[in-house]
């Protein structure tokens, strides 16, 4: 029996957090595309978009019942909860730009929990914005 090639991953979405839902994200190119029509309303700063003023008031999470989801305890804890209220979210990508331009360390932002070094370069990388290399990441 011939064996079929194993997909990749896709490198710029984030992984799927349930069976095999895909979350939705910024466009694919986005790290090549600096105009303002393919990031709508948001402010540029040379190449990098900056999240659109206000963003706050149109989040899925705004007033949710289990404010708690954002900010597990736990280190281990998945966060599965939040991530997919997270993926139904109008304003995710403005959500990320926060998260990775201020470098936050803690909660779920945007599907990801930043503090997780490995879900904060999955966040930039799904943002189409450059690793940082800044060599003081630390494992949480």
């Amino acid at each position: 029996m011939e064996r079929r090639p194993r997909r990749r991953p896709d490198p710029v979405r984030p992984p799927c957090p349930r069976g095999g839902q895909r979350l939705p994200g910024p466009p694919r190119a986005a790290h090549r595309v600096a105009d303002a029509g393919s990031w709508g309303d948001r402010v540029t700063t040379g190449s990098v978009p900056r999240p659109r003023p206000g963003w706050r008031e149109d989040a899925a999470c705004r007033g949710h019942r289990s404010p708690e989801w954002w900010h597990p305890e736990r280190p281990g804890d998945p966060a599965i909860d939040a991530k997919t209220v997270c993926s139904t979210c109008a304003v995710r990508v403005d959500c990320g730009l926060t998260a990775a331009l201020s470098n936050e360390r803690v909660g779920v932002w945007a599907g990801f929990r930043t503090d997780s070094t490995k879900e904060r370069r999955q966040l930039r990388k799904w943002l189409g914005l450059p690793p940082t290399n800044t060599g003081n990441e630390t494992k949480p």
